[in-house]
């Protein structure tokens, strides 16, 4: 009698630990805004899926995305309108994507995706996508608009996930410089 209660105790023990356990995962690895994996997740990821790359000879893609004017958003409508903005943008970039494309918040109203072994060409569809089901979002007589920034190549062995997000981000700044609401690629002649 006394063993039942000492295994049913354990057996408790073990359901509470692990719940405990997959709670602090994704406190650790997801946003809690946005329910997207953070920063941190995306970085564990993406250099696993950049080591595969490497391996297999294959492109890997990042993606950088910025929400237009959020600090006018947030400014004028309040917070909490622009947190809802953020959840929408979420679900936009979740629904435009397929289930093993990387995507996450990076903090504030900046996200990326990270994509392995695609052409160049579905990128842009992707990106495309993207930037079209934003554009339908509506709200007080104004629209939500987004800029992306896209670099894509089969990395080099001494590449790092550093080069490509710093490669994304310049061409991300490419198309806030060129107006927004649009997709610019990165360019080796691109600096900041």
């Amino acid at each position: 009698m006394f063993g039942i209660f000492i295994y049913k105790a354990l057996e408790n023990f073990q359901k509470e630990n692990e719940s405990i356990r997959k709670d602090l995962f994704e406190q650790a690895n997801k946003d809690p805004l946005t329910k997207l994996p953070n920063r941190r997740y995306f970085f564990n990821e993406c250099n696993k899926m950049l080591s595969l790359a490497k391996r297999k000879k294959q492109p890997l893609a990042i993606l950088s995305f910025d929400i237009d004017h959020f600090k006018r958003i947030n400014d004028r409508y309040g917070h909490e309108f622009g947190d809802n903005i953020l959840k929408r943008f979420a679900s936009t970039l979740q629904e435009k994507t397929r289930s093993y494309d990387l995507v996450a918040r990076m903090g504030g109203e900046e996200f990326a995706m990270c994509v392995i072994g695609e052409q160049f060409e579905h990128l842009l569809d992707i990106a495309r996508k993207i930037k079209d089901e934003v554009a339908k979002v509506t709200f007080h007589n104004d629209r939500l608009t987004t800029s992306i920034g896209v670099y894509s190549a089969t990395p080099a062995p001494e590449d790092s996930l550093e080069d490509f997000l710093k490669k994304a981000d310049l061409a991300l700044y490419k198309a806030k410089r060129n107006g927004r609401n649009r997709i610019e690629i990165y360019d080796k002649n691109d600096r900041f």
